[in-house]
């Protein structure tokens, strides 16, 4: 044991420790370590020498009391990086209109002598002291375009230079305005002249003499994207759609640019790309340099994400595709991962209510829609509690989640995935975290009698597909086959329950939109004989159209409900439902098809009264809930929550 207290003691002794960083107590400890060491270094066979004063040890009891709050490290140096790097967003976005710049005089200090450089908007740089220009000319050097506003000559190497040195700007009559693009700060040289400290931006246009695809081509760095000539055919790569560059050769002279393919519409997957680069080991180390900071500086890139793996939904692949896909994606990306999977019900619930997210960027789902209808009913019920929001008031503005949420398709439907995607790829969603972009969702809330059941991300329904959705539950063990069995059973076999209900629409604008008839009233109310109800949480459409001809989406949501018919009409619907059509739906007379923001359905008394039990069961996004009486109230909240998706094309059905 005094061996073990010696090491730590000798680790103390040589460890530095920032004053801001020590409470009382630790300094107390360290300034008390030269006495715990002499007594630790006395002869041992003495019995006066076996104890240690209690003076050598500072009271512990008062420690949580009086340990003052510590910033935590991580979090500082992140929003320290966050402010450099939206400085420089400023910066490029305040960028002043080009004006003519004769000549900057650059002074810079190395081996504690200065230099001068006159720097011309030509392609030469003219040296008035110190070294040659040839010290600093390389084979791909940048030459100077005078188009750009901070014209002046930099190649790689005088980058170089420039940022580890001391560098001022002196006053001239030869400039005419100093470029914005460049920081300034005082400096005290000891001379009369007004002096400056200058820090070169290197993320300017940069041009790199390479070979791609065996071709000699410049690869030329932009503030928004890099472009390259590949067999003859100019290219430009955005940087969020970049992943990384990344050494593919001992020597470092052959690197891999990994990059992600936008296919044209309407395929709406995202492809993983390289692009083989050849380049000394200088280029290649500059280009990494410099692409890494173009990401951080122009894409909203996570950093860091949590990852919760569903391992039993769907074909029990989650865990496979975490691994095997999802996780050296985001590797390659430069996003650190904290992988959860779960190990029992209920745990995504768990998982939500007690992880602390201040830690990541971003939560990443990968399962099923159940999956994330638990995970987020949970983040979003504490939201709302946390803003102090009744969660069972309808009315409530509901505070908007600002975690964003990724979801990544591992279940048996996957429909949100589809929706908010475009597909169901794997992939294509990974890529399209990755990216960084985020678009804002809307959610239903579903409430009995005045309390709320749940939020709903995807559908919601009752009738045929509760009971349709607890079967295909039971029947688990039946794997991916229980899709196919289950619904057989119900389309040819089983008797269909039909259900007497009131049913109150509430419409946008008091328009009863996409009705066989215009102008209805605001709310209607029908009684009706239903066999199933089902709610999608989006104004859908029912073609994919190209970004600039989607229809003007507005607050409302679909709301199919059906009336009984035959077992005939019912499976050729089941067949178009998944690629509907609105000339489907209006050609079929059991079902009714809505836009509203809002309906109220209640069970009426002169129902089968063995049927009672299954009237209490309502589906929120696959998840069978009890309620208490066959009353439920369905309300749209729009833009409650945000995605992981750059997907420009039509929420659609699919």
């Amino acid at each position: 044991m005094r061996s073990l207290i010696k090491l730590m003691i000798g680790l103390v002794q040589n460890t530095p420790f920032p004053s801001n960083h020590l409470d009382q107590c630790s300094i107390s400890v360290v300034q008390n370590v030269p006495n715990l060491w002499n007594n630790l270094n006395k002869d041992d066979n003495d019995p006066s020498n076996n104890t240690v004063d209690d003076d050598d040890f500072p009271s512990l009891d008062k420690r949580s009391e009086e340990r003052p709050f510590e910033v935590n490290r991580q979090q500082e140096e992140a929003r320290k990086e966050e402010d450099r790097l939206q400085e420089i967003r400023n910066r490029r976005k305040n960028r002043l209109p080009i004006e003519p710049i004769s000549g900057i005089k650059l002074k810079f200090r190395t081996n504690s002598s200065w230099n001068n450089f006159l720097l011309h908007p030509s392609d030469e740089v003219n040296t008035v002291d110190g070294p040659t220009l040839s010290q600093f000319r390389t084979s791909h050097d940048r030459q100077i375009r005078p188009q750009r506003r901070a014209a002046f000559a930099c190649n790689r190497r005088l980058h170089s230079w420039l940022n580890e040195s001391i560098l001022s700007v002196e006053s001239s009559n030869d400039i005419s305005v100093l470029p914005a693009d460049i920081e300034y700060g005082e400096t005290s040289t000891g001379t009369n002249s007004v002096e400056r400290l200058l820090s070169v931006d290197v993320n300017k246009e940069m041009d790199f003499s390479v070979i791609i695809s065996n071709n000699a081509s410049i690869l030329t760095i932009e503030d928004e994207y890099i472009a390259f000539n590949e067999k003859e055919t100019q290219r430009q790569i955005t940087y969020e759609n970049i992943l990384t560059i990344e050494n593919a050769s001992g020597d470092r002279r052959t690197s891999r640019l990994y990059y992600i393919q936008d296919h044209p519409f309407p395929n709406h997957r995202l492809t993983k790309e390289y692009v083989e680069i050849d380049a000394d080991e200088g280029t290649y180390v500059q280009l990494q340099k410099t692409i890494s900071e173009n990401i951080k500086i122009a894409t909203e890139r996570p950093r860091k994400l949590a990852v919760f793996v569903n391992p039993i939904g769907g074909q029990r692949r989650g865990k496979q595709i975490c691994d095997e896909i999802v996780v050296p994606i985001f590797t390659l990306a430069g996003i650190e991962v904290d992988v959860t999977v779960s190990e029992k019900s209920g745990h995504g619930k768990e998982f939500a209510e007690t992880y602390d997210f201040k830690y990541v960027d971003g939560l990443v789902i990968l399962g099923g829609d159940g999956t994330i209808s638990e995970i987020f009913n949970a983040l979003m019920r504490k939201t709302q509690s946390d803003a102090g929001v009744d969660l069972n008031d309808h009315n409530a503005t509901l505070e908007k989640m600002e975690l964003p949420i990724g979801i990544i398709p591992a279940g048996t439907g996957n429909g949100l995935v589809g929706i908010l995607h475009g597909c169901k790829d794997v992939i294509t969603s990974t890529l399209q975290i990755v990216k960084g972009r985020k678009k804002c969702c809307n959610v239903t809330g579903n409430y009995n009698d005045g309390d709320l059941i749940g939020y709903g991300v995807f559908i919601a329904a009752y009738g045929l597909f509760v009971d349709l959705a607890d079967d295909v539950h039971k029947f688990r063990w039946m794997k991916i086959f229980r899709i196919i069995a289950v619904p057989f059973y119900y389309m040819f076999l089983k008797r269909l329950r039909e259900i007497n209900v009131h049913i109150k629409y509430e419409f946008l604008d008091g328009i009863q939109h996409h009705s066989k008839e215009d102008n209805i009233d605001c709310q209607v109310k029908e009684k009706k004989r239903l066999i199933n109800l089902m709610a999608l949480t989006y104004d859908l459409d029912f073609e994919d159209y190209p970004k600039d001809k989607q229809p003007e989406k507005k607050d409302q949501f679909d709301l199919l409900d059906y009336s009984p018919c035959s077992r005939f009409d019912l499976i050729k619907h089941f067949y178009n439902l998944v690629h509907l059509t609105k000339e489907h739906l209006d050609s079929v007379n059991f079902i009714t098809y809505n836009k509203v923001t809002a309906f109220n359905l209640e069970v009426t008394e002169d129902n089968n009264p063995s049927e009672q039990e299954q009237n209490l069961r309502y589906n929120i996004d696959g998840e069978i809930y009890n309620i208490k009486t066959p009353n439920l109230y369905v309300k749209l909240h729009p833009r409650c929550y945000t995605v992981y998706s750059s997907y420009t094309g039509s929420l659609r059905w699919s």
